[in-house]
């Protein structure tokens, strides 16, 4: 109810506005970029989804490993073939 207020809407809009049901002004979109104090492109800026987050965290494990192998090889080289 707070933020419907705060953007001068009511809650009943705001739901539909959040449901897709009905369409924001550009005024109305102003005014919610502003409250969040954000540009209102940032509004519609592509999220990242948790895919997105899974695919990331494993190219980290993955770097990881590399890195551990590598320096485990090069131990190995120093310990048996000098």
């Amino acid at each position: 109810m707070v933020l419907a207020e705060q953007i001068g809407i009511s809650t009943n809009f705001l739901a539909d506005i959040e449901t897709g049901k009905s369409w924001i002004s550009s005024s109305t979109l102003i005014k919610l970029a502003n409250i969040f104090e954000i540009e209102v492109y940032e509004l519609f800026k592509s999220q990242k989804t948790p895919k997105d987050e899974t695919k990331e965290a494993i190219k980290s494990i993955v770097n990881d490993i590399s890195v551990t192998i590598e320096h485990s090889l090069k131990q190995i080289t120093i310990k048996y073939l000098n």
